[in-house]
């Protein structure tokens, strides 16, 4: 059994047909923003891609942001329904689980076991990546998610890689 902390109060979710400008989305109301080389602080929202690691395949992407950490990746689904990975804490352990809906956020059951079933070979590795670095490292948001939901930072992953080799 998953325990969820209480996630911040989320504004409304843009328009999915709006995710292809602006860049991102900041404030309490979640305005559009007109900064466009890096996400900044008080972004809640910013645009992303996800990636099927088997298939290649990318989608676009809106990734709900608190204090530079994403809680939410909202994309169209598979189905073409709205799907969003929510996080969760399992212990000490972040996860991020499956949920569809028929609005953004995605509902509040996760995912049907059918449906992941039909898609499991697409949701086996799924990476998702920010279109702009962010504001406070210069870096991009990057992070795999695999069928179980566990996350990997590939950033931090590459870095440790880095300097092994150094």
């Amino acid at each position: 059994m998953s325990k969820s902390k209480p996630d911040p109060i989320q504004p409304t979710v843009p328009e999915a047909s709006l995710w292809r400008t602006p860049i991102t989305w900041t404030g309490e109301n979640a305005r559009p923003s007109d900064i466009s080389h890096c996400i900044p602080g008080n972004a809640v929202f910013t645009r992303a891609r996800i990636q099927e690691y088997n298939t290649g395949k990318m989608h676009p992407a809106l990734l709900y942001l608190h204090k530079g950490k994403v809680f939410e990746v909202h994309f169209n689904g598979l189905d073409s329904r709205p799907w969003t990975y929510r996080r969760v804490q399992r212990g000490r352990k972040t996860f991020y689980d499956l949920f569809v809906g028929n609005t953004f956020p995605a509902a509040i059951d996760p995912i049907p076991v059918e449906l992941r079933n039909r898609y499991a070979n697409e949701l086996e590795y799924v990476i998702v990546q920010s279109v702009l670095p962010l504001e406070s490292t210069d870096t991009h948001i990057l992070f795999m998610i695999r069928d179980d939901g566990e996350l990997d930072e590939l950033l931090k992953a590459a870095e440790k890689d880095d300097e092994e080799n150094d």
